[in-house]
């Protein structure tokens, strides 16, 4: 199992038109594509910064749709920082349900 991430952040008063667009954009694509086993969106309010964890889950590497490793849409105009790249790391263990 692979668990991608990915690490952005907007300014405090734009983190809920992010959280918007992250879905839109984001999270619908994955929702329902092949190999998905479920999206998780993490955000925590630092100063006047909203920070985002955007972790997306993956049967396996060649399940991660081909496209994913591009920016999302139009996402540059909310961030203030980001990721230029996700990062994948292999599940090694998991207790609980995800």
């Amino acid at each position: 199992m692979i668990a991608r991430t990915w690490h952005g952040a907007t300014r405090v008063e734009h983190a809920e038109a992010y959280l918007d667009h992250l879905y839109r954009t984001g999270v619908a694509a994955y929702q329902g594509a092949p190999g998905s086993l479920g999206v998780v969106a993490l955000r925590r309010i630092v100063d006047d910064r909203a920070e985002f964890l955007f972790v997306t889950l993956w049967e396996s590497a060649s399940a991660v749709p081909r496209g994913a490793r591009d920016p999302l849409p139009d996402q540059s105009r909310l961030l203030v920082e980001s990721d230029d790249q996700p990062s994948d790391y292999e599940i090694v263990l998991q207790l609980g349900q995800v």
